[in-house]
């Protein structure tokens, strides 16, 4: 048996020093200054008044005003407007920060009265006009429940508050997860809230109106980390804008920084502004970001006294194949990737990527013999030989997939990263040639264990020790059903479960790594027989109990489905470039 082994992936950190700067999931190649101002800008909308969509509408201290880059005018003085909404092109809801008050502006005039609150006095009391009260209350948005509310949050209170257009009544929304609320903006059905204190909290209404909440992205300490939600960590953080489809900006005031926010994914990432393809600190904002707005990818940055604009390159995936020879009795030749590391090929094809301002761009590096061998066809099979072509798919999360090749006449599983594999096996006294394809489809099914439950949402999310203690079984379980897949599949270690729990049913989800073609509607049956089986005759995981500490009763039982079956295995679409199992749930929503 002849096997080109190769690690592709796996031997790029050998050797290389790494510095702190970090890959930019984007990278904005032109920034300049749209605007000197004397004062902080704190939030930044399209005017609605102007129909050529040529003008800002700017809040700052102590004005509110609108320009267009060149010239400016002043609406209103006197006013601390860290927050505003446009609820129609000649009326404008905006918060008088320091007053602890709300307003409403009509363009006719350009006078604000008050809507609600008491202007000049602090507290924090629901009620009707001039009794309600609010504590430093920062940013607005209409209630896309009800347009004829809006929502406040109310900085100092650590509250999301409303407030009645019509009767002008100040009510309590919710009051808990805040710390310092500040921007905040719709995302579909819920709400995404800037904490100044170093979070983004989540808030959804159920169907009877209830209102939910979670401490979504970011930790209760302050730091500058990226990757996935849990994990992740800002300084101060003050408002948000949606770049694209599931991706969000964010502005971190402390860290002198933008934020990505992948929500498909459910990852924070790097955001650079000057072109660079790591972020530096060269990719500091010279005085923390306040407000940003997004208009067709051209993003306004509001800071102590600019307003910048940034742009990304027209250019879209600019990378070239890279081609290579072996010399004369070699087996690989080293080739210089485009971030800059050297690795060794063997003689093939391989398919590589690299991200591009949110782009996924595919080139290839191919390696060929300084002279062909006719006898030997990279692609074709002899059609003498026994050996069949095999074709794998591999995980976006792994490094290489097991396959299950010959070597010397027997059968073994060999890992493979993506890429054509050139192997040779003796038959008959001949050198037959096959090979072995790995590759990663843009859409993909992976198979997953699954698994209902009647439980309380609000029980399932009650505090962080619940959303604890379930992801703790969670995993258990997860080292329970590796001895159900056996050989035949496995739990990747790198792959977590994930759960959504609605309309109080807990779903549950077991990834394998299992891939499949989007087109493939059911698992292969001789696999689902198997794995059938084996549940079958599992003790522990025929009823796959749960303990949720706060449910009643605690400790619950999966349901069983049609075919009276309490574990089920499913076909999960995915997405091309998912980095961990959470946000699995997201793509499939």
């Amino acid at each position: 048996m002849k096997f080109e082994k190769i690690l592709i992936f796996a031997v790029i950190a050998c050797g290389v020093k790494f510095t702190k700067d970090v890959e930019a999931r984007i990278s904005f190649q032109k920034f300049e200054v749209f605007l000197n101002t004397d004062y902080p800008v704190d939030h930044m909308e399209l005017d609605k008044y102007y129909d050529n969509c040529t003008h800002l509408l700017v809040g700052s201290w102590p004005h509110l005003f609108t320009t267009n880059g060149y010239s400016s005018s002043i609406l209103s003085t006197l006013i601390f407007a860290t927050g505003f909404t446009q609820v129609n092109k000649t009326h404008i809801v905006l918060v008088d920060h320091d007053a602890h008050c709300v307003r409403i502006l009509d363009r006719k005039d350009n006078v604000p009265h008050i809507l609600a609150g008491t202007c000049g006095s602090s507290g924090f009391s629901d009620g009707g006009f001039g009794e309600g009260t609010f504590n430093y209350p920062y940013g607005v948005v209409v209630d896309k429940r009800n347009p004829e509310r809006i929502l406040v949050t109310d900085m100092y209170n650590h509250a999301l508050r409303s407030v009645d257009l019509n009767t002008r009544m100040l009510s309590t929304v919710y009051k808990i997860r805040f710390s310092g609320p500040q921007g905040l903006i719709w995302v579909g059905d819920f709400l995404l809230v800037a904490n100044y204190h170093h979070y983004i909290t989540k808030i959804w209404w159920n169907k009877a109106g209830g209102v939910r909440s979670n401490k979504w992205i970011g930790s209760t300490t302050a730091g500058d980390r990226d990757g996935g939600f849990n994990i992740a960590k800002f300084q101060s953080l003050h408002e948000m804008t949606n770049f694209r489809s599931k991706l969000y900006l964010v502005t971190d005031y402390g860290n002198k920084k933008l934020k990505l926010l992948d929500l498909r994914k459910q990852v924070v990432d790097p955001v650079c502004f000057k072109g660079e393809d790591f972020c530096s600190s060269s990719s500091l904002f010279p005085s923390g970001p306040l407000s940003i707005l997004n208009i067709k990818e051209e993003v306004y940055v509001g800071t102590e006294n600019t307003i910048y604009k940034l742009s990304l390159s027209n250019l879209r995936c600019p990378y070239k194949n890279i081609s290579a020879t072996l010399a004369p009795g070699e087996t690989t030749a080293k080739v210089k990737l485009l971030d800059g590391y050297f690795v060794d090929f063997p003689e093939g094809v391989y398919k590589m990527k690299k991200m591009y301002n949110l782009e996924m761009c595919v080139y290839h590096v191919v390696v060929k013999r300084s002279e062909p061998k006719h006898h030997d066809s990279w692609f074709n099979l002899d059609p003498e030989c026994t050996y069949k072509n095999i074709t794998s798919f591999r995980s976006p999360h792994l490094l290489s997939v097991a396959v299950n090749v010959t070597i010397s006449g027997k059968s073994v599983w060999r890992g493979f990263p993506e890429g054509v594999f050139r192997m040779a096996e003796e038959y008959n006294s001949k050198t037959c040639i096959y090979h072995v394809h790995v590759e990663t489809p843009l859409n993909q099914k992976r198979l997953s264990f699954k698994a209902d439950y009647e439980a309380s949402c609000d029980a399932v999310d009650f505090n962080d020790y619940s959303r604890l203690m379930l992801r703790s079984i969670l995993k258990q379980r997860k080292q329970q059903l590796q001895s159900i897949c056996a050989q035949n599949c496995e739990l990747p270690v790198e792959i977590d479960p994930f759960y959504n729990c609605t309309n109080d049913v807990l779903t549950i989800h077991w990834p394998t790594d299992k891939l499949y073609p989007a087109t493939t509607s059911l698992p292969p049956a001789d696999l689902t027989n198997q794995l059938n089986q084996r549940l079958a005759q599992s003790a522990i995981l025929k009823s796959l109990e749960l303990y949720i500490p706060f449910n009643l009763p605690p400790l619950i039982s999966a349901k069983k489905n049609s075919e009276e079956k309490m574990i089920q295995l499913v076909l999960l679409p995915t997405c091309a470039d998912e980095s961990d199992a959470a946000q699995m749930n997201i793509c499939h929503s």
